[in-house]
């Protein structure tokens, strides 16, 4: 066997080794006969492989497409209509692509350079890119975990408001991304959707009937048919997206919330090994510290009135003393001092998304900023706590539980075991939490997420202080979801009290509400946002986003009037 022969089937050993283990099936098959490559009964098939490429990311990327495919099959019951099946199998291929890249570094950086080519080549020919592959890179737009080219960016922008313009709201894909049979079922819609738009128009009013009738074996409920003043049936809603905005928001059953502290859910030598995990993330961000401190110090500082403080035995020579040292030049007192013309008379909480939708990447985001901004606002003398929210368990665990003892009454409200976890208190010192802020980077910690109720929690904590400002941030991805309270109260409804809640904290004068981004929903609820997508922004967007959002407020007369008294 010569040399390239030898080289090129070790390569293509390591390849279908990798491929097998991201499978996590280590009996799989692997071939190097498939055009293009594609999943069957028979194994994994790739295309055929005469000689080493010249750029392996490439290939890398496509055996970790069909590793993806293979870990985390279509939860789908029977094979899908040719019409539908490449629609619906490039919206679960970008999802698939943002859980990898989430949970392995290596994958990531495969994708990352496969979804930069495959833009490239959109964005030189934007109408030769076929349906399928518009799809997948507008799913990937909204997921946000693989940010796109600059270039394609408004390529697909501009893609999306086509199909808006046609009924069909992709915003709906990153609330879903967590629940396999949940996104599935809205892909499914999306591509019938989509496929009745392009039927003739003799077809039209049969496929649009289909598309409200789905199939009885749907991985979960469907969209219901909505009825217009006419009596006509209009254009049905996605699955998970049913109106709860005019339900007011009630809670089930508090009797087994949380609100915990690091050291109640892990010991101290946890604590530590997860600390270390972060200060290995942190490092190269270190030198951050000290320059975001002085110009957050700079714009925090709150104005004082102006004084002098007289009779001092050094400072400025007071003129008002003058005859009392002339009269008797021993005498020890005569000069004042400028009292400081500004005081730090500001208070910061930091509320962190402890959420699933934040595995991988995200919360090492949200954990390494909530750890920079505490070390650099505290070199400022600036108080900051930090609080995190989840839930105990999935699917509502014990409260649930005992609403479906209760005989599932309708409409329960919130029926979760909500977690409240208090990283560090304001008057708690960063080197004695740092530890505790290390919880953030443990996997069975992030489960579900209540947004509305920890915002509400954070806000009456921070209106309690004693500071004049009062600065409230939000870290997450916008993506408010419990699986229990949305089967039971219709998927909107997390989502329309946590609107509620912003809507009536933008209204009191006295707190300000901010957001640091780590998906494409947060700028819809938090108005006032910075939004990161990799490691490499987060320098720039705390030293130049952030500081701008923490610029001097707005005068008192500019704001809007006080709100109603903070509630659940």
């Amino acid at each position: 066997m010569s040399g390239d022969a030898a080289r090129l089937q070790r390569y293509r050993e390591r390849l279908a080794g990798a491929l097998r283990a991201l499978a996590g099936a280590p009996q799989l098959a692997v071939s190097f006969d498939g055009a293009p490559a594609h999943l069957d009964a028979d194994g994994a098939h790739l295309p055929p492989l005469q000689q080493p490429p010249a750029e392996w990311t490439s290939w890398r990327a496509l055996a970790d497409r069909l590793a993806l495919r293979f870990r985390h099959p279509l939860p789908l019951s029977r094979p899908l209509p040719d019409r539908l099946a490449p629609l619906v199998e490039a919206l679960w291929q970008a999802r698939l692509e943002a859980i990898g890249a989430r949970e392995w570094p290596g994958v990531a950086a495969n994708l990352q350079a496969s979804l930069l080519e495959s833009g490239r080549a959109a964005a030189s020919r934007p109408a030769a890119a076929s349906l399928p592959e518009r799809l997948r890179l507008i799913a990937h737009h909204r997921l946000g975990v693989l940010p796109l080219p600059a270039g394609l960016e408004q390529e697909v922008t501009g893609w999306e408001a086509e199909l808006l313009a046609d009924g069909i709201e992709l915003g709906t894909l990153a609330a879903a991304a967590e629940s396999p049979r949940r996104y599935a079922a809205l892909a499914v819609w999306i591509a019938r959707r989509l496929s009745d738009s392009s039927v003739a128009p003799d077809q039209g009013s049969a496929a649009r009937q289909r598309s409200q009738a789905p199939d009885s074996d749907a991985p979960v409920s469907r969209g219901r048919r909505r009825q217009g003043h006419t009596g006509h049936a209009q254009t049905p809603e996605p699955p998970g997206s049913d109106s709860a905005s005019s339900v007011p928001y009630r809670i089930f059953s508090r009797a087994h919330d949380q609100t915990l502290r690091p050291g109640d859910l892990a010991p101290p030598d946890e604590l530590a090994r997860l600390r270390r995990r972060l200060d290995v993330v942190a490092g190269p961000q270190r030198r951050l510290v000290a320059r975001l401190a002085r110009r957050l110090e700079r714009q925090l500082r709150t104005p004082s009135p102006t004084g002098w403080q007289d009779q001092q035995e050094q400072g400025w020579l007071d003129p008002r003393r003058l005859h009392r040292l002339i009269v008797d030049p021993g005498w020890p007192l005569p000069y004042r001092q400028r009292l400081a013309r500004q005081r730090r008379d500001t208070v910061v909480c930091l509320l962190l998304d402890n959420s699933a939708s934040m595995r991988g990447q995200r919360i090492q985001l949200a954990a390494l900023c909530a750890d920079l901004l505490t070390c650099s606002l505290e070199r400022c003398g600036i108080g900051v706590e930090v609080l995190g929210f989840t839930t105990a368990d999935w699917d509502g665990g014990a409260a649930a539980a005992a609403w479906r003892a209760a005989g599932r009454p309708p409409q329960p409200g919130r029926i979760a075991v909500r977690r409240h976890l208090l990283y560090k208190s304001a008057d708690q010192p960063w080197r004695r939490a740092r530890n505790g802020l290390g919880l953030m980077l443990r996997d069975d910690l992030l489960k579900e997420n209540l947004d509305g109720e920890a915002l509400a929690w954070a806000a009456r904590r921070l209106l309690s202080r004693p500071e004049r400002r009062r600065i409230l941030i939000m870290l997450g991805d916008g993506a408010p979801h419990e699986r229990a309270t949305a089967e039971a109260n219709g998927e909107g409804y997390l989502r329309a009290h946590l609107q509620t809640v912003v809507a009536r904290l933008q209204r009191l004068p006295d707190l300000e509400l901010l957001a640091i981004g780590f998906g494409p929903g947060v700028e819809q609820d938090v108005p006032r946002a910075v939004r990161l997508r990799s490691p490499l922004q987060l320098a720039p967007a705390l030293t130049e986003e952030l500081v701008r959002l923490l610029g001097p407020r707005r005068p008192r007369a500019q704001r809007l009037r006080r709100g109603r008294p903070l509630g659940d």
